[in-house]
């Protein structure tokens, strides 16, 4: 059954059940990736670029916080954000870590600061089967600093713990048009423009989490209707 569109994302769920109608079984609800890369952990370590893992059975195991692609599914991006994470001791899990928004002194230390400004000063590609589809997208785009960071001294009390935490702020908006399929290899890469060392003592890990928010696609891996 198909119903008038009355808005941009029922226009947007429409379009992508017509894409997927060759994919028999398909569901396409709201979803989300949360692609997350160790920057840094119990020792210093330079990267030249971040790789995320994209699905559930590739790279490095997943970490407990993380949300993979899985191979049956597909996933089309609707916004991208970038955060930084800090587990501070071994005995902090990575679904226990707050993420931060920018690269702030007071959470990770004076010394990744501008390591993590030079993150912001890369750009963010993604490539499906060997098609480029995003070349070449300016980090510093999905940067966001809230009126309220930890670091700054409110009038009375200690230091303020968090930034205001509001995802649809911190999210970059595309047009849906890039769509990773479980089926096929997908590369989702920030480069730099020059080495970045970064630094965690023992106990302690730096992590680069990249949130995907948009349309999940199940049961649409098998077959890609974009590269024909």
């Amino acid at each position: 059954m198909t119903i008038a569109a009355t808005n941009e994302r029922r226009a947007v769920y429409e379009e992508i059940k017509r894409i997927e109608r060759d994919n028999k079984g398909a569901i396409i609800t709201d979803g989300y990736l949360r692609l997350e890369a160790v920057l840094a952990s119990g020792a210093a370590n330079t990267l030249s670029a971040i790789a995320f893992n994209v699905l559930t059975n590739s790279g490095t195991s997943q970490r407990q916080s993380e949300q993979r692609l899985q191979p049956s599914d597909a996933f089309y991006i609707e916004r991208v954000g970038l955060f930084y994470g800090w587990q501070s001791a071994a005995s902090v899990t990575s679904t226990q870590t707050d993420l931060q928004t920018f690269p702030n002194g007071a959470v990770f230390g004076a010394a990744n600061v501008a390591p993590l400004r030079g993150v912001s000063s890369g750009r963010l590609n993604i490539t499906v089967n060997s098609v480029e589809y995003m070349r070449a997208l300016d980090v510093l785009s999905l940067q966001y600093v809230s009126t309220a960071q930890k670091g700054v001294a409110p009038s009375v009390g200690d230091l303020w713990e968090a930034s205001a935490f509001d995802l649809d702020a911190f999210l970059y908006r595309l047009t849906p048009t890039i769509r990773l399929n479980g089926g096929s290899t997908n590369e989702i890469t920030i480069n730099f423009g020059e080495p970045q060392a970064f630094t965690a003592a023992a106990g302690e890990t730096l992590t680069a989490v990249l949130y995907l928010k948009g349309w999940l696609a199940q049961n649409c891996g098998r077959f890609n209707p974009l590269q024909r």
